[in-house]
């Protein structure tokens, strides 16, 4: 990171543009706070490139996901899982799964619900980190799930808006009296869709001061010079606002009577331009300007107030590509302005997409070769996601995000930005650059604000996830007060057994972390202590921040409904074509290995008994006194009292001495842990299949849940359930890692009694270009396609951005 320095003298102004400093000046400490704050809140986004945004009810949706440092957009591995959810326009969470990351990439797919209503969706995804800062940032793809019912009523493709407003936004963040300002303004219906409006600028006396009407989704701008009033107050301003015959008075915002004001122009090719304007400001004042990029600081400069302001350009080729941020603090260090740049630079990555045919016919066998190159011809390396869908002539409302608008534009604001490629698609465009600015000024910029920067607070942080984790908290029921040092164990069921132990602190607080699984399984939390402790409550975290509501429009149309129709169809017939491999749910994992070394099954046992090798015995407390080894059972009053054995070697005693342990142990019924006897002893024998014993020595993995040994009840059906009346537990089904199905590619046949109608023709998220920036993939034409569209995205070694996408012809096979 470079700060250049330069020293520009003009008539009305000094400004000197400089680095870091050891000096404790504003400046100084301005920079030094940032550097602390970005070093302990370092900042992440994840991106998902999708194959297409519209389904239908238990439609498969693929993806790949790209996880980047949010500066650098470099993959990189600060967390190691992301959060995907599925999410109804009310905000109701319907699907959710987590992914695991490797090296900043991973990829999966999520089946929607068949019960799941018509509508529009988001799909979201974010990791835990990112929890700390808004959710505004948090990657959202809109989606269309579309009924195969042909007498459900369409959607019209307009809906008048119920509700508008317009905000009004002095550029910089001020209206100084005196001063003359641009205001941007954004027109909104209740979904946060741009609208067209126009109307007239007066102030408090009805004077006309202007006009204004949108220039771009909503969008537009005009210049006032806020005025005195006779009695030498500001005057008050409002516009009269129109849309589609209402119309609205709005108090424009507050004009202050001494202050700072800027106005930015990064038209020029080479610099950003900035006035900086004050009044009431004592000339020979210092002021400062920084230019930053999520906390990384790329330029500042230090102007002194000469006729109540001064002038600075700023070099582009000084800043990083994609949003930067310039606030203008006074020379007490106090944040006065703020105003967002887009800065388009050129060196994008070249991405050509070689089609081995101009025309195709169905079923034939498609070559697709890749090839990238960066800004200076040279190849690029890097991790590519490929996607082949038909084009249906279905147009989705909504845009679906593409990796290059999402990682530059998008993630770093706040609010609905409809069509993101229309603003950096079209860098010649006066239009789209004009746009972009008014962009800048109506939808602000706010990962952090500059009061957590220089006032900084202390509280607890979503943690970075680097391993599936569980955090709760014991509740004492009686004193409803967290219960501290109390033990907590989980097992997680399923084909890996995995058992962990943890203690609650002074908080009653505990967490598990590498609890690693994939699938849903059902997860059993349980409190233990010296008698058991019955009045403790285990409250395991909401892991799914809260979503107000998706802000998308549903709008059902005759194409998607044939869509809806016809995708049915090709359901039923697909499994025609898949493949075993299809069935089979692949975790994806640079080595098999890795996995089994983070699951725990079961510990060594100590002895086994199969109770078919034995006569059927009527209940379990003659089991376990007649064929158990080291357990001993005895009646002691109204109590069955169990005790473990076991033998350990004493020399003064003679060698192997025989002891009891003082207490019961660990039950463990098809996995499920307990420690009362009376449900172990009330289950009928004849549905066990096998006891296992595993004493204290061999009891590690259940940390001191098995300090007086463990006895495992293993059923012929292997699917007990744990009576609802045991205190200190808690039961839930849990999501661990997502199971990454493989795509399925077929080599179709030429024999046409089978129709093929995959509504994906081919996915795959995992194609690296090679030391020539190339790749190259093959696949399987379906049937009844007539154009196709393929669609490339991802992301190089350096953090560049690549996205192309392609169409070819397919004749139909006669």
């Amino acid at each position: 990171m470079k700060l250049r320095i330069t020293v520009l003298i003009i008539s009305v102004l000094s400004v000197v543009a400089i680095g870091l400093t050891t000096k404790k000046d504003s400046l100084g400490r301005i920079l030094e706070m940032l550097e602390k704050y970005n070093h302990q809140n370092p900042q992440e986004k994840v991106y998902l490139h999708l194959a297409k945004n519209y389904y239908v009810p238990g439609g498969r949706i693929w993806y790949k996901v790209y996880l980047v440092n949010a500066a650098s957009r470099v993959p990189q591995a600060l967390s190691k899982v992301v959060n995907i959810e599925l999410v109804s326009s009310s905000g109701e969470v319907v699907y959710a799964q987590k992914v695991r990351i490797e090296e900043g990439l991973g990829h999966g797919d999520l089946q929607i619900p068949k019960d799941v209503k018509e509508g529009g969706y988001l799909l979201r995804a974010y990791t835990n980190w990112m929890r700390n800062f808004n959710s505004d940032f948090y990657f959202t793809s809109p989606l269309l799930i579309a009924m195969p019912k042909a007498d459900l009523q369409e959607s019209e493709d307009e809906v008048v808006a119920a509700d508008w407003q317009v905000d009004f936004m002095p550029e910089g963040g001020n209206l100084v009296l005196g001063i003359a300002s641009k205001i941007a303004f954004k027109a909104i219906d209740q979904f946060g869709k741009g609208l067209e409006v126009n109307g007239d600028i007066i102030d408090e006396n009805g004077k006309q001061i202007t006009s204004f009407a949108t220039f771009h989704d909503g969008m537009g701008a005009f210049v006032i010079k806020p005025e005195a009033s006779a009695s030498g107050q500001p005057l008050k301003y409002y516009a009269l606002a129109k849309h589609a015959g209402s119309g609205r008075k709005i108090e424009l915002p507050a004009v202050i009577p001494s202050g700072f004001a800027i106005a930015v122009d990064d038209r020029p090719e080479r610099f950003v331009k900035v006035v900086v304007q004050s009044r009431g400001m004592e000339d020979g004042k210092q002021a400062f300007l920084l230019a930053q990029s999520h906390g990384y600081p790329y330029y500042t400069a230090q102007g002194v107030l000469k006729n109540g302001g001064f002038f600075i350009s700023i070099p582009k080729d000084e800043l990083p590509e994609g949003i930067v941020q310039l606030t203008l603090f006074d020379h007490n260090g106090l944040p006065q302005c703020e105003r967002l740049v887009f800065v388009n630079q050129e060196a994008d990555v070249s991405t050509d997409i070689i089609v081995d045919k101009n025309e195709f016919t169905t079923r034939e066998k498609v070559q697709i070769k890749l090839k990238a190159q960066d800004a200076n011809a040279k190849p690029a390396q890097g991790s590519v996601s490929i996607s082949v869908v038909p084009d249906d002539k279905i147009q989705a409302p909504g845009f679906k995000p593409n990796i290059k608008s999402f990682l530059l534009l998008t993630s770093d604001l706040h609010g609905r930005i409809n069509n993101p490629d229309f603003y950096l698609g079209r860098k010649d465009s006066p239009k789209a650059q004009r746009a972009l600015d008014y962009l800048m000024m109506t939808h602000g910029w706010r990962r952090f604000t500059w009061q957590d920067v220089l006032e900084p607070k202390t509280q607890e942080k979503f943690f970075v996830e680097k391993f599936l984790t569980f955090k709760g908290t014991v509740i004492d029921t009686a004193s409803g007060e967290p219960a501290a040092d109390v033990d907590v164990l989980i097992s997680v069921l399923g084909d890996h057994k995995i058992f962990s132990q943890t203690r609650t602190n002074e908080k009653g607080r505990f967490h598990f972390i590498n609890s690693a699984y994939y699938g849903v399984e059902e997860v059993i939390l349980r409190t233990a202590g010296e008698a058991n402790r019955p009045g403790l409550r285990i409250l395991l975290d909401d892991q799914t921040p809260t979503v107000t509501n998706s802000g998308f429009q549903s709008v059902i149309n005759e194409p998607l409904r044939n869509f809806a129709v016809a995708d049915v169809q090709r359901q039923k017939i697909n499994h025609v074509y898949s493949s075993p491999e299809d069935e089979k749910e692949i975790a994806w994992l640079e080595d098999e290995a890795e996995l089994n070394d983070e699951l725990v099954s079961y510990p060594f046992t100590d002895a086994a008994v199969d109770l078919d090798d034995y006569i059927a015995l009527p209940n379990m407390f003659e089991v376990i006194r007649e064929l158990v080894p080291y357990v001993g059972i005895l009646k002691v009053g109204d109590e069955n009292r169990i005790r473990m054995s076991d033998f350990r070697f004493e020399p003064g005693k003679g060698g192997r001495v025989k002891y009891n342990y003082a207490k019961q142990p660990l039950y463990l019924i098809d996995g499920k842990p307990l420690f009362d006897n009376e449900v172990l002893l009330k289950i009928d024998p004849t549905e066990v299949e096998r006891i296992e014993v595993i004493n204290r020595g061999n009891a590690f993995a259940f940390g001191s849940f098995g300090n007086y040994g463990v006895m495992s009840v293993i059923t012929k059906h292997g699917k007990y359930e744990l009576p609802d009346s045991i205190p200190g537990i808690l039961r839930l089904q849990l999501a661990g890692y997502n199971l990454a199905r493989e795509f399925y590619s077929p080599v179709l046949p030429t024999d046409l009694s089978t129709p093929d109608f995959r509504d994906v023709i081919y996915w795959n998220p995992k194609v690296e270009l090679d030391e020539e920036g190339e790749a190259v993939v093959e696949f399987y034409l379906g049937d009844d396609i007539t154009t196709a569209t393929i669609e490339v995205e991802g992301i190089t070694m350096q953090g560049k951005t690549l996205r192309q996408s392609e169409h070819f012809n397919i004749s139909i096979r006669d």
